[in-house]
This record gives structure tokens, sequence and C-alpha cells, in this order.
């Protein structure tokens, strides 16, 4: 995968994909014939924004991990941690959690910060200066691409769990 992401035509690559599950979608619905192509509401067009942040938010991952892939794979839980979070105070889903499940979700989430945080915890000798600067912009490079891919999929997931709760179909979301 890192030699994907770190490939010079990735933006052209990652466009063509998109492009092609839209036509899918587009000719799935013809097939279904289940969808008015003249009716575009404000559902159509929440569900046409969510697409795009989605497809910048696997844009953001493929460039954080061109730059760095272990660190772009602890980061990742970021996201299903965010969407876990919106579910639980927007949706109330706090009511599915047993005491079990309660305890492994906080265990999980310690480890997935230590697993985080342990890079900067332990320290590390470094006797070029050059190297321990360019180290720290390439962190500071990551940090932007996981919060843009964090924040894409966490909210995208949550909402297609919002939108599937309140009823969209197979559909309307393709």
């Amino acid at each position: 995968i890192k030699k994907v992401a770190s490939s010079l035509f990735i933006t052209k690559k990652l466009s063509l994909q998109f492009l092609i599950c839209l036509l899918l979608s587009i000719g799935f619905s013809f097939v279904a014939n289940q969808h008015d192509f003249k009716r575009f509401d404000s559902l159509f067009l929440l569900v046409m924004g969510l697409g795009l942040i989605n497809s910048f938010a696997c844009y953001c991952q493929w460039r954080a991990t061109d730059l760095n892939v272990t660190k772009t794979a602890l980061f990742t839980q970021g996201d299903d941690i965010l969407s876990m979070i919106l579910a639980f105070l927007i949706l109330n889903e706090g009511k599915f959690i047993t005491l079990k499940w309660g305890l492994g979700i906080i265990l999980v989430m310690i480890a997935a910060a230590l697993f985080v945080t342990a890079p900067t915890l332990i320290p590390q000798k470094v006797e070029n200066k050059d190297f321990l600067e360019q180290h720290r912009k390439n962190d500071r490079a990551i940090w932007k691409w996981v919060m843009g891919y964090n924040l894409g999929w966490g909210l995208t997931s949550f909402m297609f769990r919002y939108l599937g709760l309140k009823g969209l179909s197979i559909f309307s979301f393709l």
C-alpha cells in the first residue's frame, strides 16, 4: 500500500476510483428502477456531501500512508472512537452497552492511547539535529492528514448510521 500511496498519480487514481463508484451506483439505480433522478431533495444533497467528505478522507489516509505507514495504522482507530462517541451522545446507544462491553471499550481505548503516545513517551537518542527536525516536520504533516481522515470517516460513519436508523433506503444511499 505504501508503493501505491507514494505514486505520483494518486489524486488521479482516487478520482477515477470514485468516478467508477458513482457510475456503478447510477447504473445500479437505473437497473433497479427505484430512484427518481428528477428529485434532488435535501436528503440527496446530504448523502452526496457525505460522499464527498468520505472521498476527501480517503485522500487524507493515502497522504498519511505515504508519509508513514506505521503511524497511520496506529492512528486509524480515531474515526471509530469519534463515531462511537457521537452515537453514544446523539443516538443514545449507551443503552446497549453492558458492564463487560463498557470495560472492553475502555481497555481498547487505553491500549490505543498507549500505542499512539508510546513513541513520544519513550526518549530517543538522536545525534543528528537535521534528522530530528525532519522527523518533527513529518510528524506535523502526518497529524494533519490523520485528523482529516479521522474526522471525515468518523462523521460519515455516524451519519450513515443515523440516516439508516431514520429509514434511508439503499437506493437513496446509492
